[in-house]
């Protein structure tokens, strides 16, 4: 894995976590502009729904 593949791993593992937002994975990740962040972070549909889900039971 490259040094830039392991990023976007890092960035989308890190925001797999319930207590991890994107300013915290912004700073773990040195990215000056939240919008770099963002481009770093793939989250799953999976992950998604267990988000929402945490915030708006069905």
């Amino acid at each position: 894995m490259s040094p830039h593949r392991f990023r976007h791993f890092l960035g989308t593992d890190l925001m797999d976590s319930p207590e991890m937002n994107i300013h915290i994975t912004q700073n773990i990740l040195n990215h000056s502009d939240i919008r770099t962040t963002m481009e770093y972070i793939h989250p799953e549909v999976e992950a998604m729904r267990r988000a929402l889900n945490r915030r708006v039971p069905v």
